[in-house]
């Protein structure tokens, strides 16, 4: 079941059941950076290495594939990982945590907070409180927590884009406020399980996990429009300068309305905020692989 994704300059890299996979952003068969036990819950990249969780262990790989070495153990859960500043931050059910890249012990940047996603932007940490439905944030050196917004019931995802920082909430809402607080904006709401987003600087991108789409809005504000329909329990989604990427899975072979834990799909469209009818000549969605378990596991090593 493919679980998260992380983009660079050339490649889409992928955390699924079993296996952390990577593809040309302009397709290619997949690629085996490393075999996982279990179920990756995040996944980040650097220059060097693919980073990724499972469970309450944070693992590095070389991005070329090679051997899998666990960087850090933590006291509960991974739910996200950012990158910045010669540190790794952490998302867990319990704190929001930092390590240094080159190693290190956790340090707390932020305690007591149930913490569902976090993003960092010029050296400060920006978080989501899941049990108080709470933005906030605080220097990466640790300091006192500033709250952006409050009121948001289990909020799930977030992103940084310029001068706001946008969120969804299992309520079904994309909601927006200044980084450095302000009135909160709702962007849209009566949505089904918003489970992942991102965002650019004209407008935001989120997947509605039980209603198989991918929409998009004017970040200024306007009508949401549906990019992309059945799309099969959508779970992650990352954009670049040219394109969207999103992962689903298949459904079940009987045709009940669940999802395949073993198979899933790598789906890509141009980065256009256009409804799927204007865009359904030249920008149908891409399907750069589908992948089952046993085909992960039997991928080529990246680097051969």
């Amino acid at each position: 079941m493919p679980r998260a994704l992380a983009l660079d300059a050339a490649f889409v890299y992928v955390a699924t059941r079993g296996a952390v996979l990577r593809v040309a952003t302009t397709g290619s068969p997949p690629a085996l950076i490393a075999r996982v036990d279990g179920t990756p819950s995040a996944i980040a990249v650097d220059d060097r290495v693919v980073w990724y969780a499972v469970d309450d262990r944070l693992w590095t790989a070389p991005k070329a594939g090679g051997p899998a070495v666990v960087r850090a153990q933590v006291p509960s859960a991974i739910r996200a990982i950012a990158l910045a500043d010669g540190a790794v931050y952490l998302a867990t059910e319990a704190a929001a945590l930092a390590i240094p890249i080159v190693g290190g012990s956790p340090r707390v940047v932020a305690a007591g907070h149930d913490v569902a996603d976090l993003a960092v932007a010029d050296a400060m940490l920006y978080w989501l409180d899941r049990d108080h439905g709470d933005v906030l944030r605080a220097p990466v050196g640790g300091g006192r927590p500033q709250r952006i917004a409050t009121g948001s019931r289990r909020p799930r995802r977030l992103v940084i884009e310029g001068a706001d920082v946008l969120w969804t909430t299992d309520d079904g809402d994309v909601l927006s406020a200044p980084r450095t607080g302000g009135a909160t904006r709702t962007l849209a709401t009566g949505l089904q399980k918003p489970w992942a987003l991102a965002a650019d600087p004209r407008f935001v991108y989120w997947a509605e996990t039980n209603r198989f789409r991918i929409s998009c809005l004017p970040r200024r504000g306007g009508a949401a429009i549906v990019v992309a329909a059945h799309e099969n329990w959508p779970l992650a989604l990352a954009a670049d300068g040219d394109a969207l990427y999103w992962l689903d899975q298949h459904l079940l072979r009987d045709g009940a309305d669940q999802p395949d834990e073993h198979s899933g799909r790598l789906r890509t469209v141009p980065r256009r905020c256009v409804s799927r009818q204007a865009q359904r000549s030249a920008f149908q969605p891409t399907q750069r692989f589908s992948v089952l378990d046993r085909r992960a596991r039997t991928a080529t090593h990246a680097g051969k």
